[in-house]
């Protein structure tokens, strides 16, 4: 297969560069490791029906094409882990350790979301086929509307402007290590760093489920994806199941 970022489509504007990836990837006309990037989103979308809003030219916008036929575990939570540990692969390179993920794959820098990431999938016969990996990171962005309750840029970090094409093409290949390793070793070779830098782990947090408020400890994610937190007793949650509540949530 070539590797991610071989073909790297660059578009001034876009309604969302998820939905152009997987107009192109539905019709087969592109290949594994395709690269949609834009510089302007007008429909940017998020998880759970959310909208992914940045400047234009401010942000790192990008949806990656790959095929996930033959990888185990297809296209469910290993592949978000290998997404979200490249994306802090690229953040601690220019943040340091203070870069983490927040279940499932939401970046952070300390308590601040720096980027997010939306996987849709492909499937033919009722089996994954293909996946679009959209990935946003915010780079120069100065402010951001405050109905966004913990937002950060890399600019902000650090005061310093960067380029956001050149950083997606170097996001681009952490996300080739990321997945060969998915590919040769399965999700257990990358479940360790994963919950490395899991956010919040080993420390009192407030979380909701079921309506119930409640403090507890993060202890890990398993290769299910599923999160186990102590309350005093340890209970398992499926994403959408808890919410961490605070700057965190």
């Amino acid at each position: 297969m070539p590797p991610i970022g071989a073909s790297f489509l660059v578009l001034d504007t876009v309604d969302s560069t998820n939905i152009h990836a997987m107009r192109l990837a539905s019709g087969q006309d592109v290949g594994h490791g395709t690269v949609v990037f834009a510089r302007r989103q007008t429909a940017g979308k998020g998880q759970r029906g959310r909208h992914w809003l940045a400047e234009t030219g401010s942000s790192i916008l990008m949806s990656v094409v790959l095929d996930t036929a033959g990888i185990e575990g297809g296209c469910g939570f290993p592949l978000s882990i290998t997404a979200a540990l490249a994306a802090s692969d690229l953040l601690r390179d220019l943040l340091g350790d203070a870069v983490h993920i927040k279940w499932p794959n939401d970046v952070y820098w300390h308590d601040r979301k720096a980027g997010g990431i939306l996987i849709e999938n492909i499937l033919r016969g009722g089996r994954c086929r293909r996946s679009v990996v959209g990935i946003g990171i915010n780079v120069n962005q100065a402010s951001f509307d405050p109905s966004l309750p913990n937002p950060v840029s890399i600019r902000q970090v650090t005061g310093l402007m960067h380029d956001p094409e050149g950083l997606a093409r170097t996001l681009c290949g952490h996300l080739e290590a990321r997945f060969a390793t998915l590919a040769g070793d399965g999700p257990s070779g990358l479940l360790a760093d994963y919950n490395e830098r899991l956010y919040g782990r080993g420390l009192p947090l407030p979380f909701e489920a079921a309506g119930e408020r409640f403090t507890g400890t993060i202890e890990g994610v398993g290769a299910d994806g599923i999160l186990t937190v102590r309350r005093p007793q340890a209970v398992r949650y499926r994403h959408g199941e808890v919410a961490l509540l605070g700057p965190g949530g």
